[in-house]
């Protein structure tokens, strides 16, 4: 308890010898004949301050004889509480009596102390202090994924005054919530991967503005995007065309992997892209590519988003017919072929399946048979686009000569294709390219084939 005294700490330890001593040896019968009780106390409880602070103003009506002031007796569930107050000076009437917990019941007695003699106690008077509550329990605290659930207790006291609402705060990041007083749990969501939180509640009834604050909770780290992939290595395949990746396992972040993404790449560009699914995989095979020299990058992914890139290993090199490229005045290629490079800026994300090289099928502009897809040139496609083809297995590949036209016979500039020893034929429409129908004419010597493309987002 705080004891509120306007005197010198020497005259109050001088006081409670005093009371002691005639508290020993003297018959308070006896002393109450000299020094009369106080009367009209009464007690009345503030509002105000933290739990566990609580104060109580006293006041009563002054006597003759208390030459030596007062004491007041403090009890709570019929338990004396602290030392007694001792308040000097006969003439004073008032007094606070503080260090009480809010919204518990009091009960008080005044008597009166001379230099000879004490005073019977008063009659008792109740009164409760009003406070912020008591602090509520140490939260808990959950996750799945980047959303927290944090839960609590109420208060063992409301410290007189009914909880109107709970604020709760994560320390580290320093964001918080208000819920209703009947709430004892609350869910952030959507917090940074990878972080460390941790959480308080604090009880609010109004009677102080931040309430009292619960014990702070344990430490929680968050999960993340899985670890950047490590031993990517790519050599040749089998196949002429083939090329084989293999990387190791990447660490989950603290949340399990739900798959690896491999960028096949060329020219400083991805050009194909592999969804790989089982995670226990730990390589891939890209075929039939085209001649020129690719690397690889590989990435993990989980529920929290796809990890950093690996880093890119060294490229290897697949012969290969030198890129042709395509025009209304056609192009030839340098005759039987190795040593060529592959077309740069390929994007096969959006790869059609190999078909079998097929004749016109086209009998006016714009029209086409049966069976054959019909659109009008379309939207401008935001990235390169791939399509893979094959020639006849007979078809000769030395000294060639290529056209792309649209569906209107128009030709069309800037589509590389390639041509690869074996036969397998690479078109790449450049970014900006119009989705919609397209031909490639393929020319030898003594043969020509047309190839239908078509290229979509």
């Amino acid at each position: 308890m705080n004891i509120f005294v306007k005197t010198k700490r020497k005259r109050i330890a001088l006081l409670l010898a005093v009371i002691i001593q005639l508290s020993l040896g003297i018959n308070s019968n006896n002393a109450s004949a000299s020094v009369s009780t106080p009367t009209n106390l009464s007690a009345t409880g503030n509002r105000a301050g933290d739990y566990g602070s609580g104060t109580v103003n006293l006041s009563w009506t002054a006597v003759a004889g208390a030459s030596n002031g007062y004491a007041i007796q403090t009890t709570l569930n019929g338990v004396q509480v602290g030392d007694l107050t001792s308040i000097l000076g006969q003439g004073t009437t008032s007094a606070v009596v503080g260090g009480l917990l809010g919204g518990s019941t009091y009960s008080f007695k005044i008597r009166a102390v001379s230099e000879s003699a004490l005073s019977s106690w008063s009659s008792a008077v109740t009164a409760s202090p009003i406070t912020s509550p008591s602090a509520p329990s140490k939260p808990t605290v959950t996750n799945a994924g980047l959303d927290v659930t944090v839960r609590w207790t109420a208060p063992a006291s409301d410290g007189g005054a009914a909880i109107a609402s709970y604020a709760v705060t994560e320390i580290n990041l320093g964001v918080s919530q208000t819920v209703s007083a009947s709430s004892l749990s609350v869910q952030f969501n959507g917090l940074t991967a990878g972080s460390k939180v941790k959480f308080n509640v604090r009880a609010i009834n109004g009677v102080t503005a931040e309430g009292t604050a619960s014990p702070t909770s344990d430490e929680l780290t968050l999960p993340n995007v899985p670890n950047q992939v490590t031993g990517v290595t790519v050599t040749r395949g089998a196949g002429d065309g083939d090329i084989q990746v293999s990387w190791s396992t990447p660490g989950n972040g603290g949340s399990t992997l739900t798959g690896l993404e491999v960028f096949l790449r060329s020219g400083n560009q991805d050009i194909q892209t592999l969804q790989v699914t089982d995670i226990e995989t730990t390589s891939a095979i890209f075929s039939s590519l085209a001649g020129g020299t690719y690397s690889v990058q590989v990435l993990g992914k989980n529920a929290i988003g796809s990890g950093p890139r690996s880093t890119e290993p060294t490229g290897v090199t697949i012969p290969g017919v030198a890129p042709i490229s395509g025009s209304s005045s056609g192009g030839s290629n340098s005759g039987g072929g190795g040593g060529g490079t592959s077309a740069n800026n390929l994007e096969n994300e959006d790869k059609q399946e190999e078909a079998k090289p097929s004749e016109e099928t086209t009998t006016k502009k714009g029209e086409s048979k049966k069976g054959e897809l019909d659109f009008s040139i379309g939207q401008k496609v935001k990235k390169p686009v791939t399509i893979l083809k094959s020639l006849p297995k007979d078809f000769p590949v030395n000294n060639l000569k290529v056209k792309v036209v649209d569906v209107n016979g128009k030709s069309i500039k800037g589509v590389k294709v390639t041509i690869t020893k074996s036969g397998k034929v690479s078109v790449v429409f450049p970014k900006g390219s119009r989705t919609g129908n397209y031909k490639l004419t393929v020319k030898s010597k003594n043969k020509e084939v047309t190839l239908k493309l078509k290229v979509k987002k």
